[in-house]
C-alpha cells in the first residue's frame, strides 16, 4: 500500500495537475464554440412544430402532421395555377400576395413536415414514442468523434510513469530482490489503470455537464426516440451516454496499458510518446480502410471514435480488453524486472 501511495503521490505532480486541470478548461471552452450541422430540415421551423406536438406520439398528432404535409403539396402543386390566374385578372392583387406568401412558407415548410412524417412512421414501427426537441441530442451524438484532449493527457501522464525511472537515474536505488521489483511495476500499473479511467471520465462527463448547461434537456427521454437507435430501449438519453462514457474509459485504460508497456520497452520520454501516438491515435483514422469489424475491435477505433452503436458485441469487447491489457501487464512487468537485472 505504502509502495502505491508513494506511486499515486509521484503521478499527481503539480505538472500533471496542471495538464489535467487545463484540458478539463479546454474541453468546456470547446463546447462553447459553435458547430454547424446540416440537417434536411429547417430547425426553427422543426422547433415551432415541435411546440405544438409535444408530448407523447398519437394518431392525433399523426394526423395533423400528415394533413399539413398534404396542404403543403397542395399549395405548391397548385401555384402555377395561381401565378396563370393573377396575370389573367382572376384574383386581385392581395389574393395573390397572400396565396404567393403562402407557397414559399410551405417550400420553406416541406423539408421539416418531411422529416416529422418520418418520424411518425418511425414511432408507428416502434410502437410508441415521445415528441421532443431532439436536434441537440442528434448532433451531441452524432458531433462525437475522437477525444485528442483525453489522448495527450493520458499520453502525457502515463510515459513519466516508468520513463521518469530510467532519466532520473533512481532506478538504480529501487529495491532489488525479485519481489520487491514486481511489486513496484505492479504498482505503477494500477496507478496508471486508475488514474486514467478516473481522468477519462471525468473529462466526458465535464463535457455532458457542460452541453447540458448549454443547450441539453429531456435527459431522461429515451434514446429510442431518436431516429436510428430504436435498438435501445428503456435506456435513457443520460443513461445511453454514460455506458458510452464507461466503455470509452475502459478502452484508455487498455490503451494507457499499452502506453506502459511501450515505455518500459524503450525507455525514452520522447520516442514513447511518438509510438504511443502512432498506435493509440492513428488507427482511428486507418479503421475506414479495413473491412470487417476486428480493426475496431484490435484497436478501440470504434469505441474512441464515436457513440457505441448496436452491432457493438459486449462479449467480445470485454474479451478483447482482457486479453490486451493481460499482454501488456504482463510484458511490462517482464520487462520492468529485466530492465532492473
Amino acid at each position: 500500500m505504502k509502495i502505491f501511495l508513494y506511486e499515486v503521490r509521484k503521478l499527481l505532480t503539480y505538472k500533471s495537475i496542471f495538464i489535467i486541470v487545463l484540458a478539463l478548461i479546454i474541453q468546456v471552452l470547446i463546447m462553447f464554440i459553435p458547430h454547424q450541422y446540416e440537417h434536411d430540415y429547417s430547425d426553427e421551423v422543426y422547433k415551432k412544430y415541435i411546440e405544438q406536438i409535444s408530448g407523447e406520439y398519437s394518431y392525433e398528432k399523426r394526423d395533423f402532421i400528415f394533413d399539413r404535409a398534404d396542404e403543403i403539396n397542395e399549395i405548391i402543386y397548385n401555384h402555377d395555377d395561381v401565378v396563370t390566374a393573377y396575370k389573367r385578372d382572376e384574383i386581385s392583387l392581395d389574393e395573390f400576395e397572400s396565396l404567393n406568401f403562402a407557397y414559399y412558407k410551405a417550400l420553406a415548410e416541406e423539408p421539416t413536415v418531411e422529416y416529422l412524417k418520418q418520424k411518425c412512421n418511425y414511432f408507428d414501427e416502434l410502437g410508441r414514442g415521445v415528441f421532443f426537441y431532439d436536434t441537440n441530442w442528434t448532433e451531441f451524438f452524432s458531433g462525437t468523434s475522437y477525444n485528442y484532449i483525453v489522448a495527450l493527457v493520458i499520453i502525457c501522464l502515463t510515459i513519466p510513469v516508468f520513463t521518469s525511472e530510467y532519466q532520473s537515474n533512481s532506478i538504480s536505488m529501487l529495491l532489488t530482490t525479485r519481489y520487491g521489483r514486481r511489486k513496484v511495476c505492479i504498482s505503477k500499473i494500477i496507478t496508471v489503470v486508475i488514474a486514467t479511467f478516473a481522468i477519462a471520465l471525468t473529462i466526458y462527463m465535464l463535457k455532458y455537464a457542460t452541453f447540458m448547461c448549454i443547450k441539453g434537456s429531456n435527459a431522461s427521454l429515451g434514446v429510442e426516440n431518436l431516429i436510428g437507435y430504436n435498438n435501445f430501449p428503456g435506456i435513457s438519453l443520460l443513461q445511453y451516454y454514460v455506458i458510452d462514457t464507461v466503455i470509452k474509459s475502459v478502452s484508455w485504460v487498455v490503451a494507457a496499458l499499452f502506453i506502459c508497456a511501450v515505455s518500459v520497452l524503450v525507455k525514452s520520454t520522447v520516442f514513447s510518446f511518438f509510438i504511443s501516438f502512432i498506435f493509440v491515435v492513428c488507427p482511428y483514422f486507418m479503421a475506414q480502410f479495413f473491412s470487417g469489424d476486428w480493426f475496431a475491435y484490435l484497436f478501440s477505433a470504434n469505441q474512441l471514435g464515436g457513440m457505441y452503436t448496436r452491432d457493438l458485441n459486449p462479449t467480445l469487447l470485454i474479451t478483447s480488453y482482457l486479453i490486451k491489457s493481460a499482454i501488456y501487464t504482463a510484458f511490462s512487468i517482464r520487462m520492468w524486472e529485466r530492465r532492473l537485472r
